[in-house]
């Protein structure tokens, strides 16, 4: 399957599942994220114990390691000894699926996708924390500015 066969098939998933989901629905979509999430980590625990950095770093290279995107796609914007701030400039299906269902982001990556991340910064240290600037996201912005910082 090609990288495009993949994102279309990820695009279809994410428009079944939030099509004419309730709060109800996104916190099921949420908590099954967030299960899938924990997992993966326990099954790639070798390979992401072997990235390297603080636990700023790490977790930012957790997230696109995860994600499947390069630095490129989600540069760091500012940095430094309590907090990481990235531009997310990546191909997004739940983006897409947002845009084709006619949802606001801001919304549902609030409610579905924020808590599974966060969940998976703070397994990288417990004292991290994981949010979005939901003045800065698309489509309404170039970017999704994201951000990860000491609690």
């Amino acid at each position: 399957m090609t990288a495009s066969e993949r994102y279309t098939t990820q695009v279809g998933r994410w428009v079944s599942l939030l099509r004419d989901a309730d709060e109800r629905r996104l916190a099921t979509i949420r908590d099954a994220l967030s299960i899938s999430r924990l997992q993966w980590m326990e099954e790639n625990a070798e390979i992401l114990s072997s990235i390297q950095g603080d636990p700023l770093e790490k977790a930012y290279r957790v997230i696109l390691y995860k994600i499947g995107i390069e630095e490129h796609e989600a540069p760091v914007a500012f940095r430094d000894e309590t907090k990481l701030v990235f531009h997310s400039i990546n191909s997004c299906p739940t983006l897409t699926a947002c845009m084709a269902l006619g949802l606001d982001t801001r919304r549902i990556c609030r409610t579905v996708l924020e808590p599974p991340t966060d969940l998976l910064v703070k397994r990288v240290d417990e004292n991290l924390s994981f949010g979005r600037n939901y003045d800065v996201i698309r489509p309404q912005s170039a970017y999704c500015e994201e951000i990860i910082s000491f609690r």
